[in-house]
């Protein structure tokens, strides 16, 4: 399978893309990225994933003037790779100065790194579990940086424990997973936490609210409290790669019947119809 990856205006085998040891990315996590899920060649949602990588580097001080080509580069990696149901990788670092926590040099050029690889899509229901976890990453998790020790640390244990990925929370409250958003249906009502700095502004959680709403399925952007998540009747998680992910258990505690639930089944249904239509699948 030929893997393509572009590293700042040069083309390789993904295998072969190399990067400079004194790269700000790689010293410090300094730099943002985006995945983007290919279905049959074709992205899903590309655009919304360029604008949010567009305002992470913003936000954190990283030129985005280089990032004009972006759209452009990913379609000739698409091209030039063979990757039919896979992904493609954005990342956007602030570049290659000598080792220092403070930036001296305002000169540095930003690294721009796509990439395609191939990843199967999911062929049906993927029921999970989940534990939850004290969410431990930075205040600004809308940005989607490099920076991810934490998250990685905390689904490494959820691992260890049997299980998927942790809910996580903050003050007594769902914030999400650690590289995903997170919905539970309570009292009927689908619910999820509402956008903040505390939570990414999830690609296809916004599909998710756009299926919902087109099945007239009641909705409220709300805080979940942990005390609400136990008693919730449904709840999944839901992201680029893994799309929803019904959770079935969590804790060890059995969520609603077990089973996945008619809501998100539902939904499931809705989210595969929707890629298939704009991804003209099918």
């Amino acid at each position: 399978m030929r893997e393509i990856a572009y590293v700042n205006g040069v083309y390789s085998n993904l295998g072969e893309a190399t990067i400079p040891v004194e790269d700000r990315g790689l010293q410090f996590g300094d730099s943002v990225y985006e995945v983007v899920r290919i279905y049959g060649g074709a992205p899903f949602r590309m655009l919304p994933h360029l604008e949010r990588l567009r305002q992470g580097a913003t936000v954190i001080g990283i030129p985005t003037e280089h990032l004009e080509e972006l759209e452009t580069v990913s379609h000739e990696v698409l091209s030039r790779s063979e990757v039919g149901d896979g992904i493609l990788y954005f990342q956007v670092t602030r570049g290659v100065c000598p080792r220092s926590h403070v930036l001296r040099d305002p000169c540095v050029k930003p690294t721009v790194i796509v990439y395609a690889r191939s990843v199967p899509r999911s062929q049906g229901p993927n029921p999970s579990r989940a534990i939850t976890h004290e969410d431990l990453r930075w205040p600004w998790a809308f940005v989607k940086s490099t920076t991810l020790l934490p998250n990685v640390m905390m689904q490494t244990k959820a691992l260890k424990q049997g299980a998927h990925d942790c809910i996580l929370y903050r003050g007594g409250m769902v914030t999400e997973g650690t590289r995903t958003n997170v919905f539970g249906v309570i009292d009927g009502v689908l619910r999820t936490a509402p956008l903040s700095n505390y939570i990414l502004a999830g690609v296809t959680r916004q599909a998710v609210l756009e299926v919902a709403d087109k099945l007239a399925i009641p909705v409220r952007e709300w805080p979940i409290s942990m005390d609400e998540l136990d008693r919730a009747e449904e709840a999944f998680f839901c992201g680029t790669v893994g799309e929803i992910t019904p959770i079935i258990c969590i804790n060890g505690e059995p969520v609603g019947t077990g089973e996945i639930g008619p809501v998100t089944q539902q939904l499931m249904r809705g989210l595969e119809q929707l890629i298939d239509q704009e991804t003209k699948q099918g």
